[in-house]
């Protein structure tokens, strides 16, 4: 019985060739996502740039969005977006889907800006509050050191926090 015995050459040959066809696999799918984007997305684009104004572009927006993340996630979360995105940034409600956590009465603004995802760290949190971006509810806060109080929340716990135009979510109060 002969026991095969492979060079070392050939070994390295056989390794850098699965990895130079895996990465060219990976090339192809993301030049195939492209292409995909530019042909299906690309007329549209030049259709609302083009053709449509004031009110018109942000209608179509709208179905951009929706349709994107149907292409992505699916009918259902395309359709659940949208509702969220409707009842948040048109009717100035709080979503269903909107991020949401438990905070206590005594807490920090930072920490909590920093719990629900909207800051990496309390110094990114201080920094949106030094710039001017954060809210709770309507009310802007200007202060680092910023505690949640009662009047913070409605009669269901519930209160609006929102770092700019497009982060928000739903700090609820915790039962004591």
């Amino acid at each position: 019985m002969a026991i095969a015995i492979e060079r070392p050459q050939v070994t390295v040959r056989r390794v850098r060739r699965s990895r130079f066809r895996r990465g060219l696999g990976h090339l192809l799918t993301y030049v195939g996502l492209l292409i995909a984007l530019v042909f299906f997305l690309g007329p549209f684009f030049w259709i609302v740039t083009t053709s449509l104004k004031g009110n018109e572009i942000n209608e179509a927006k709208k179905v951009l969005a929706t349709e994107a993340t149907a292409l992505v996630h699916g009918r259902a979360a395309a359709d659940q977006a949208a509702k969220t995105a409707l009842t948040t940034f048109e009717q100035g409600g709080m979503g269903d889907n909107l991020p949401t956590i438990e905070v206590k009465i005594g807490d920090g603004i930072l920490a909590a800006s920093t719990k629900i995802g909207f800051s990496s760290s309390n110094s990114q949190a201080r920094q949106f509050i030094k710039d001017g971006a954060i809210y709770l509810g309507d009310e802007k806060i200007t202060d680092p050191n910023y505690r949640l109080r009662a009047e913070d929340f409605d009669q269901d716990g519930r209160a609006p926090l929102r770092i700019g135009t497009k982060k928000r979510g739903i700090l609820t109060r915790a039962s004591e």
